[in-house]
């Protein structure tokens, strides 16, 4: 019998007793994120570079099955509008950006600066 679950918690102990060997998989660590995101980003990622240690901060903590929905979301999403990958993925994570490190806000801050986004937008993005 094999079985895969993301909620093991939510799992009776009865259920556990059911299997000889059970194999725990952590959350991915940060190489393994920026790895994983500049895959998925794929061509975008030339101009994504810049943004992916704020991205692996902010991420901390989600799934390898987490990035690629989100990604895939952003990428979709962007397609759909005709937006950039970008102003897709900052409208996505500005809560988290608003929310996060002062550390992460200010790089993102610089970030944003550096594309020549207006003051007002990179308030609205980072707080």
């Amino acid at each position: 019998l094999i079985s895969a679950t993301n909620h093991g918690d939510l799992l009776d102990a009865a259920v556990w007793r059911r299997f000889d060997d059970v194999l725990e998989f952590g959350p991915p660590s940060a190489s393994e994120r920026a790895a994983m995101l500049r895959s998925l980003f794929g061509e975008n990622i030339d101009y994504l570079e810049p943004w992916m240690p704020l991205l692996v901060n902010i991420w901390d903590g989600q799934s390898f099955s987490d990035l690629t929905r989100t990604v895939h979301w952003i990428r979709r999403r962007a397609t759909i509008t005709g937006a950039t990958v970008l102003d897709v993925l900052l409208d996505r994570v500005g809560h988290d950006l608003r929310t996060g490190s002062v550390q992460d806000r200010k790089r993102a801050a610089s970030l944003l600066a550096e594309a020549d986004y207006s003051d007002r937008r990179i308030s609205e993005l980072v707080g």
